[in-house]
C-alpha cells in the first residue's frame, strides 16, 4: 500500500503514532503522556515557521500501580511550549476569560452530569463576553468507560 505523505497536523500526528506502533512496542497504542511529548516535539521542530494553533490534548493513563486512570491534559503555544495541568486546560481567543469561570466554577471529584454543567457555564460566561467566539461548542468528557459528547449552542448573532 502507497500512502501519500503527511500533510495536516493530524496526518502528521496518526503518521507519528503509527511508527511508534510498528516500530517501539509493537501492537501496543501510545499512551497519552506519550502523544502530548510528540505534540510539544513536533510544533518546537517547526518554530520557525510555526503552524498557527494553540491544540490542547486530553487522555487518560492507566497507572499499573494504584491500578487507577490518571487524567492528561496538556495546551501548548504555537512553539511547543507544553503546560501540563491536570486540572483543567484552555484554549482559543477567550483563554483569559476561560481560566476565570474555571477556577471558579470547578472543584474535585465531579461526576460526568455534573463536569458538563460546569463546562457549560464556564464556556457560555466567557464567551459571552468574547465577541470572537463562535456560536457553540463541541463538549468531550472522557470517563475509562465511555467518551461522551455534547453540543452547546450560545449566541447566534
Amino acid at each position: 500500500m502507497i500512502r501519500r505523505p503527511p500533510r495536516s497536523t493530524l496526518d502528521r500526528s496518526s503518521a507519528a503514532s503509527d511508527v511508534y506502533k510498528r516500530q517501539v512496542h509493537g501492537d501496543s497504542s501510545m499512551t497519552a503522556s506519550m502523544f502530548s511529548n510528540l505534540v510539544s516535539t513536533f510544533l518546537y521542530k517547526h518554530r520557525f515557521a510555526p503552524y498557527f494553533v494553540n491544540p490542547i490534548v486530553a487522555g487518560l493513563d492507566y497507572d499499573s500501580v494504584s491500578k487507577t486512570w490518571k487524567p492528561v491534559l496538556a495546551s501548548y503555544d504555537v512553539i511547543g511550549c507544553m503546560d501540563k495541568d491536570n486540572v483543567f486546560a484552555v484554549g482559543g481567543t477567550g483563554t483569559e476569560l476561560l481560566f476565570g469561570a474555571c477556577e471558579s466554577f470547578y472543584k474535585e471529584g465531579m461526576g460526568p452530569e455534573e463536569l458538563f454543567e460546569v463546562i457549560s457555564q464556564a464556556l457560555l460566561a466567557s464567551m459571552d463576553r468574547d465577541s470572537l467566539s463562535g456560536w457553540g461548542a463541541q463538549v468531550y468528557i472522557l470517563t475509562p468507560k465511555e467518551l461522551i459528547t455534547k453540543k452547546l449552542l450560545t449566541r447566534l448573532d
